[in-house]
């Protein structure tokens, strides 16, 4: 029985440590230095803001409990500036 465990702990880092990926992405989701570069020109352009979000977040401020921390809302580039379905949520 011990053997059996043995074997299985030892199959289980061995299958762990293997270097191929089990998420498979399409090329046009990938992150790299030009999509990086059109994100942070986004972020600076007022035009691309998501200006509804900002006067959102600026209504709710109030009700953030932050503790002993400052709170702030900044403007945000709108979701999917750089590519279709690059975002996925993750937000409130």
């Amino acid at each position: 029985m011990n053997r059996l465990l043995l074997f299985l702990a030892i199959l289980l880092v061995v299958s762990s440590c293997s270097n191929t990926s089990s998420v498979v992405r399409p090329d046009n989701n990938q992150w790299n230095l030009q999509k990086r570069e059109h994100h942070l020109n986004n972020r600076n352009d007022s035009l691309t803001w998501d200006r509804k979000m900002l006067r959102g977040n600026m209504l709710s401020i109030e009700d953030w409990d932050s503790g002993p921390f400052e709170v702030g809302v900044f403007p945000e580039p709108k979701y999917g500036l750089i590519g279709k379905d690059n975002f996925k949520g993750g937000g409130i």
